[in-house]
């Protein structure tokens, strides 16, 4: 039984005892009241914090998480991480958690809320923020961030690299996201494992083309053996290796399996709407995709790379320190540790629909079939580019693609135009 079933049933059991309980007891026969458990406070984003019993000094941990990682008890993986921060507030006597929703980007964001709060009222920056990693790294390279001693063992690699910002430890992995394949299963034949046999495909294989970040051609690009720096050390895309992506792209099209329509996708969601649709029989998608709709006319594969080295690239979300100047920063990373846990880890990302970033996690995964290619799939991921690949080059590769397909520019045209 897990922590969080073993949890609710202790529920249960309370409410039938007092259920059972005589409604007006005769006098003299009065017990006190027992003195409800410390939890974890939510607070919805926008909404200021009113103190209850007990201090809110020094012993107050404030995290802030995005919306689609709130501890509402109404879901099951916001149930099991409130019943998470409840447990460690049991476990510290005298310390009290709260959680505020904010939103990820935009303006007001995590990372513009650090930057008003750090320069007007710095005393109420949060303890813990839980930043998706272009927004941790954003943030990082504001100063808004203090650094981890260090990173355990037990990590795929991609999650180490996720974890670091110019060879310091910023956050600690909490949950993570890939793309992968996705395919119907009365597809003809087994999905493409390289480019090759993706050539060959006698239906469109869909990919977000029109994607401002340039995830799937990145991705590809990382595969053909390109690097994101120069030789001086400095962000960068080798044209060459990209122009060899670009003749796939250019193959593809010509041969109906990249369509020039493909680039009004412009996220993976819309390619996995397509795919059900019918638009197509297979897409590249995210991960979380696929495990939180668990659709059962679909199957997942390794992303097609020249050669057949599969080409995933990850993401993840991350727990970082907010407050530089916290006088309890030893008890936020204790905090940050016991919520990325192996065990708590692998039950939450099951139930939340996304991916562990340590490979321990995965024995908490009940299907073997998805814990074996979970498994592979991370430990083969690429980690997300970093920040000025994505902002920068992001938005060259897709005008690129598009001018490519348009017939309007030559192969090493369109890959030395996506170099600023």
């Amino acid at each position: 039984m897990s922590r969080f079933a073993a949890w609710a049933l202790q529920l249960a059991l309370l409410a039938v005892l007092a259920a059972c309980s005589p409604v007006n007891p005769a006098p003299g026969n009065q017990t006190p009241a027992p003195a409800a458990e410390p939890t974890a406070t939510v607070v919805p984003a926008g909404v200021t914090l009113t103190p209850g019993p007990g201090p809110i000094g020094p012993q107050t941990l404030r995290i802030w998480v995005p919306p689609r990682f709130s501890p509402a008890p109404d879901a099951p993986a916001g149930a099991l991480l409130k019943a998470r921060l409840d447990e460690f507030v049991l476990l510290h006597p005298g310390v009290r958690v709260t959680v505020r929703i904010k939103a990820e980007t935009g303006s007001g964001g995590m990372v513009r809320s650090l930057e008003a709060m750090n320069a007007a009222v710095p005393e109420a920056l949060p303890d813990l923020v839980l930043f998706s990693r272009p927004e941790m790294e954003r943030a990082a390279r504001s100063g808004l961030l203090a650094v981890f001693p260090g990173l355990d063992a037990g990590w795929y690699e991609f999650a180490q690299s996720l974890s670091s910002i110019d060879g310091q430890v910023i956050g600690l992995p909490f949950a993570a996201d890939a793309l992968v394949l996705l395919y119907r299963l009365d597809s003809e034949g087994p999905p493409p494992a390289d480019w090759v046999k993706t050539l060959q495909l006698d239906s469109p294989l869909l990919f977000a083309a029109g994607d401002s970040r340039g995830l799937f051609t990145l991705a590809q690009y990382l595969s053909a053996g390109g690097t994101f720096t120069s030789e001086s050390g400095q962000p960068d895309i080798n044209p060459f290796d990209m122009a060899e992506v670009f003749q796939f792209y250019r193959q593809g099209n010509q041969a109906g399996v990249f369509p020039g329509w493909m680039a009004g996708l412009t996220s993976q969601a819309e390619v996995y709407q397509s795919l059900q649709a019918g638009s197509a029989r297979a897409g590249i998608v995210w991960a979380s995709d696929v495990l939180q709709e668990r659709d059962p006319d679909f199957r997942t594969a390794d992303i097609p790379g020249p050669g057949g080295v599969p080409a995933p690239i990850a993401t993840g979300w991350l727990w970082a320190l907010g407050n530089p100047d916290s006088p309890h920063q030893q008890l936020s990373m204790e905090l940050a540790r016991f919520l990325t846990e192996a065990d708590f880890m692998g039950e939450w990302t099951l139930a939340a629909g996304l991916l562990p970033p340590r490979p321990d996690a995965l024995a908490a995964w009940p299907v073997e079939s998805e814990t074996a290619f979970a498994g592979r799939l991370l430990a083969e991921a690429y980690p997300l580019p970093p920040l000025a690949i994505l902002e920068t080059n992001g938005p060259l590769i897709r005008d690129a693609l598009a001018v490519l397909w348009a017939g309007e520019s030559t192969l090493m045209e369109a890959a030395e135009s996506v170099r600023p």
